[in-house]
């Protein structure tokens, strides 16, 4: 087998209700701070873990490592208030990524240099509110990383370990091809 791994695949389903009485009888819904609320929260993801079998190379050994992780959210809520009368409905959904590849060069028993990366970021693909306070916007988040380093064990109890690494925050689809609206030129300094 030159590719071991395992692949997990998942769904939840979560729900809630609160009420809101007048008081401990819990039998009336007549004072301003009394309502009804209810939510559902759906997420549906996997996760993909992958290892190569090590590679001969002249000095040492070589593998590949790669972890990814999907979700698609979606959040329904919605709450009764009873004075003023107004009923309050929130729905949205998101999408969550978050992929790792990786690569190992281990020199012998004792030496190993690595290179590492990640992207990851949360599309938000739709929200809506009838709430007037909040206006109910998608927002999406993207950022990555890269990072080498070398590890030496350097005793059996003790290893010694150098990392450097870099990150940074990716520009979102719309700040990538914003341009100036009078003559449809995309603006560079993205």
């Amino acid at each position: 087998n030159a590719l071991n791994g395992q692949i997990q695949i998942w769904a939840t389903d979560q729900s809630n209700t609160l009420h809101a009485y007048d008081d401990a009888s819990r039998t009336t819904q007549t004072q301003s701070n009394t309502y009804d609320s209810t939510w559902q929260d759906d997420e549906y993801g996997g996760r993909i873990d992958l290892e190569s079998m090590a590679v001969e190379l002249p000095k040492g050994t070589l593998k590949a490592l790669l972890r990814a992780d999907f979700r698609y959210q979606k959040h329904h809520s919605q709450e009764d208030d009873y004075l003023p009368v107004k009923t309050i409905i929130k729905d949205s959904s998101r999408f969550y990524y978050d992929v790792r590849p990786a690569l190992e060069w281990r020199l012998n028993d004792q030496y190993r240099i690595f290179a590492a990366g990640s992207a990851s970021g949360t599309a938000g693909l739709s929200a809506s509110s009838n709430d007037t306070t909040n206006g109910g916007k998608p927002e999406s988040l993207t950022s990555g990383t890269f990072s080498i380093g070398a590890d030496a064990d350097i005793l059996p109890s003790l290893s010694l370990g150098l990392r450097v690494a870099r990150r940074l925050r990716l520009p979102s689809l719309k700040e990538q091809f914003r341009y100036i609206p009078t003559s449809g030129i995309s603006l560079p300094s993205v």
